[in-house]
């Protein structure tokens, strides 16, 4: 029926918008100098949930990693062994239980309004809806900006300028 196609659309829908979301990376699902250890045969695995990961260049000037399904992969070395541990950037993809109240709100609000746009297709909703997205998704980048506790200099290029 209608009914449940509709249905599997919005939450097909919604699983798109909460990875896309997420996919940017916020302070709630990223971790810094996380530690990358590599296993007996110098491979590194990440967790079935790990959406983004990267090294610092200048830590580590000798490997290029990019993430190949659920393991790093030298991109300079072309290999998948690494002759070391390595620390990074690693951003998560979380449950939507484990989302702060913030991004559940922005997500589910920017789901409706793809949805209104690709199904219903009212214009008077699209109007309600875009205001209301707009509204969380201030509302998520106030809640990251202050959880996050942000500074100029948590910018490599900022401190190394700053630093010179």
């Amino acid at each position: 029926t209608g009914t449940s196609v509709d249905a599997r659309l919005a939450v097909q829908i919604l699983d798109e918008t909460d990875r896309n979301v997420q996919l940017f990376g916020w302070h709630f699902n990223t971790e810094k100098d996380y530690p990358l250890s590599k296993a007996a045969d110098g491979t590194i695995t990440l967790a079935n949930n790990v959406v983004r990961v990267d090294v610092d260049k200048d830590l580590y000037p000798d490997v290029n990693v990019v993430q190949r399904g659920v393991r790093l992969y030298d991109l300079k070395n072309h290999t998948y062994a690494f002759t070391q541990n390595l620390k990074g950037e690693v951003i998560y993809l979380l449950s939507f239980e484990e989302l702060p109240d913030a991004a559940k709100q922005y997500i589910t609000l920017r789901s409706a309004r793809v949805f209104q746009d690709r199904v219903v297709g009212s214009s008077d909703a699209a109007r309600s809806l875009v205001a209301d997205e707009s509204a969380a998704l201030n509302l998520l980048r106030e809640f990251d900006n202050d959880t996050g506790d942000y500074s100029i200099f948590d910018s490599f290029d900022v401190a190394k300028t700053i630093l010179r």
